[in-house]
């Protein structure tokens, strides 16, 4: 059988019983390489090496699962991880080997770390510090003490984590400059160092990191320790071109690792830079880009933040319209993907945004659903830690019922046993009781100080209120003032009307002719026109626009209102109601139609013992125009109309070309004005 091995120079080998455990020996060693420089080229000796793991005598089987355990963790897949370190297990049992057991059972508390599992972790971890007393290989010491650092870390007790991180330095002096471990654990000591806001020693070992990490060629730890650098840098604010650098290099070894959460962390970082130096649009950009990583990634939770500072960026550039969108995009993203612990920085984020842009109403309803979205959430951590003391009460229990079943042979330590297990139910009840007392105490103090938060706030919103009713009040009497000016300015304008008028009927007393009379009547025509959209105006409650249909009423009714036994036996019907229009459509449209109704009054009805005049106005939707209909029944005579009172046709089309519209005329069936104007 021959292997051809992918990207190395390497001979061939005849697989037989007598050489197969050597081969696969030399794969597991292959396998153990390519797992210290994080290559894909492990999964080729892994398929392998399973193939032919029944050929391995039980040591070398353990040391095959323990690269593999390496190698599922650094894939993250977990579920295959816990079956070989089970496996492990089993192996070292087998062998009563307690080195062996000893590195199987701190694997399985590292696994569990990763999982964010610390209950679990420790109890692992706690079996193999009880194997301690033992010679234990320093390499496995190492790798125990490295991984109970990052627990203690990630789980707050920073102090603790930092010992043991310390304490594995005791065991580097075994260890090569090019062992991935040695930057690693370099890199969690300077990221505790920095979480102790110790930013001196935190990048001094980030540093060691870096150095140790490029011997190793381990292009993803390059990266984060050059983004770790750059947090610090950012942290002390003195050297920001320094840490833009540092991301720069950071980003093209993340690039190259294909590790696009460091990515999106480099934007995020670059964004933080750029804040500080209120550069706000490029702060904009990054934030952006990492959000694009975040969604690759499908991390909801990073997406929620970086949109939280997007948002804080927009706010801060004064582009209050663009922080308003984005903030309301955080509330549907965290309520459309369920993000419950999210919601509370949501809401918050919310209430601070309508605060600045003077929306308080909105502003206080969003703060109480903080308040109490977050109350609810502290309320369901405190179920969570009692449902982990009961799922220990309930671990002690049937460690006592496997040390019953032990003590059926040594009676004398299944009292001890029994002895020690009633202490830790004692224990463990004592320890729930003051938990249970403790955060029930913590939630009624933060309850407190959160009531009389809301008591200021409520406070200072009622000192607002109170400011913007005063405001309010002042521009209503303003507008009132302001409407009281326009209504009397509208009645003047009429009386100087109705003045003109006058003046113009006293100069045609002087002088005995018809066509001066005639002059006279149509300009008194038009002044009553004009006037009676002042009265209206003065009279109405909305100065601002007339009601065109109690208008055509008042104008009919005075024109009707004649001696003249032609005019007075005039029916006229009209339907205009609901419309509405400003002054400047108005006077001139009703200037239009007193023209045409005068028309159709002095030539049409000339012989005719019932005149009609019939005005309606519709809406035309579509085309977001009036028309208006002016109908008469008399007899259209050309010869006759072409004496029109001064030229009154001709004002017409001067009048419609003011109100930019239309006007057709059809005389079938008397005479029928149709007038056309957008509104």
């Amino acid at each position: 059988m021959i292997i051809f091995w992918t990207g190395i120079v390497c001979s061939q080998e005849r697989l037989d019983r007598n050489n197969i455990q050597d081969s696969v020996k030399y794969w597991v060693s292959k396998i153990e390489y390519y797992n210290n420089i994080q290559s894909d080229s492990s999964n080729f000796f892994i398929k392998k090496t399973i193939l032919h793991e029944k050929e391995l005598v039980l040591e070398d089987k353990h040391k095959l699962y323990q690269e593999l355990d390496r190698y599922y963790a650094i894939k993250d897949q977990h579920k295959k991880r816990r079956f070989v370190i089970e496996k492990g297990i089993g192996i070292a049992k087998k062998l009563d080997d307690p080195n062996l057991l000893f590195h199987s059972l701190s694997s399985l508390g590292s696994m569990y770390t990763s999982l964010r599992l610390k209950d679990s972790a420790l109890i692992f971890f706690n079996r193999a510090d009880s194997l301690l007393s033992n010679n234990i290989d320093p390499n496995y010491k190492f790798k125990h003490l490295v991984s109970k650092g990052l627990l203690y870390s990630r789980n707050g007790n920073l102090e603790k984590g930092l010992n043991n991180y310390l304490e594995a330095l005791n065991f580097i002096k075994e260890k090569k400059d090019s062992d991935p471990s040695l930057a690693l654990l370099y890199n969690n000591i300077g990221s505790t160092y920095f979480r102790l806001d110790k930013n001196n020693e935190a990048i001094d070992y980030f540093y060691k990191s870096y150095k140790y990490s490029k011997k190793s060629g381990q292009y993803k730890l390059i990266s984060m320790n050059l983004y770790n650098i750059s947090s610090v840098l950012i942290e002390l604010e003195d050297s920001l071109h320094i840490a833009k650098k540092r991301l720069k290099e950071a980003l093209v070894y993340a690039e190259k690792s294909k590790s696009d959460l460091l990515v999106a962390k480099i934007y995020n970082n670059n964004a933080v830079i750029y804040e500080y130096e209120k550069d706000y649009n490029s702060a904009i950009v990054n934030n952006k880009l990492a959000i694009e990583v975040y969604k690759s990634l499908d991390d909801l939770n990073s997406i929620s933040l970086t949109l939280q500072n997007l948002t804080l960026n927009y706010v801060s550039k004064r582009n209050l319209d663009r922080a308003n969108f984005y903030t309301d995009s955080v509330l549907k993203f965290v309520e459309s993907n369920s993000l419950v612990f999210e919601k509370p920085y949501a809401y918050e984020l919310k209430s601070s945004v309508d605060s600045i842009t003077g929306n308080y109403e909105s502003s206080l309803k969003y703060y109480k659903k903080y308040i109490f979205i977050r109350d609810s959430l502290n309320d369901i951590k405190n179920t969570d830690k009692l449902k982990v003391l009961q799922t220990k009460f309930a671990t002690l229990e049937k460690d006592k019922k496997i040390a019953s079943l032990k003590g059926l042979k040594q009676s004398n330590e299944i009292k001890l046993a029994q002895q020690k297990l009633e202490k830790y139910i004692l224990l463990a009840t004592i320890g729930m009781v003051l938990i249970i007392s403790f955060f029930v105490f913590v939630s009624y103090i933060e309850k407190r100080k959160m009531a009389v938060l809301l008591i200021d706030k409520g406070l200072e919103i009622n000192d607002k209120n109170q400011s913007l009713i005063a405001q309010s009040i002042s521009l209503e009497q303003t507008i009132r003032d302001k409407e009281t000016l326009l209504q009397e300015i509208y009645h003047r304008v009429k009386n100087n009307l109705q003045l003109v008028s006058s003046m113009l009927n006293l100069q045609a007393e002087k002088y005995d002719s018809e066509v001066i009379d005639g002059f006279v009547s149509c300009s008194q025509d038009r002044i009553l026109s004009v006037s009676l959209v002042h009265q209206i105006m003065y009279e109405g409650d909305n100065i601002e626009k007339i009601d065109f249909h109690k208008y055509l009423e008042r104008l009919m009714a005075m024109i009707v209102y004649s001696p003249d036994d032609k005019i007075s036996r005039l029916n006229y019907k009209i339907n205009a109601e609901g419309h509405f229009y400003g002054i400047d459509i108005a006077i001139p449209l009703g200037i239009i139609i007193n023209e045409l109704i005068h028309n159709s009054i002095n030539f049409a009805f000339i012989d005719k013992e019932d005149p009609e005049i019939i005005i309606k106005a519709e809406q035309i939707i579509d085309d977001k125009k009036v028309k208006i209909t002016i109908q008469d029944n008399g007899e259209f005579n050309q010869e006759i109309s072409n004496k029109s009172c001064s030229g009154k046709l001709q004002l017409v089309n001067i009048l419609i070309q003011q109100i930019k519209g239309t006007i057709l005329f059809n005389n079938i069936d008397g005479t029928e004005a149709t007038i056309e104007f957008a509104v």
